[in-house]
Parts: C-alpha cells; sequence; structure tokens
C-alpha cells in the first residue's frame, strides 16, 4: 500500500491511500464494497436502503482492499 498525492475536483491537494497498482478510491478500477451490520444485512436481504456501517475500497485488477472510511460523506457516496 502506497500513497500518492492527488488532486480531487471538491478538495485541495491531499494524500490518499493507493492500491499497489496506484488506483486511488476515486478511480474507475475501484469498487467501494459496503460493510453492514448483522440487522443491517436482514433489512438489505428484503430491499430495505440503509446507511453501512463502513465503506471498503478493492481494486478490481489487483483484488487488494487498500482503504477504508465510515465517514459521513463516504456513507453518504456509496448508500
Amino acid at each position: 500500500m502506497s500513497e500518492k498525492i492527488a488532486s480531487v475536483s471538491h478538495q485541495k491537494d491531499i494524500t490518499l491511500k493507493t492500491c499497489r497498482d496506484g488506483f486511488n478510491k476515486y478511480h474507475h478500477m475501484v469498487t467501494p464494497k459496503a460493510e453492514y451490520s448483522g440487522i443491517g444485512w436482514f433489512l438489505v436481504t428484503f430491499g430495505i436502503t440503509i446507511r453501512p456501517k463502513k465503506i471498503k475500497y478493492m481494486c478490481r485488477k489487483c483484488n487488494e482492499i487498500f482503504d477504508e472510511s465510515s465517514s459521513k460523506e463516504d456513507l453518504d457516496r456509496n448508500t
């Protein structure tokens, strides 16, 4: 896991974690995976949309989970 400086459109230069292929969580080859609580999985199976407790970012090329977040912004963006 490495860190690089990236410029995101809504933020200034910030340090983002990257996978071994060099992709950060905003890259199109990275998939956000939601992690739910026990009751959360129960509700999701019935089609009820709830907020996950954590988002893990996985590279589709190297299958590495390189970052996770439980911030409100990331949870809202990936719900």
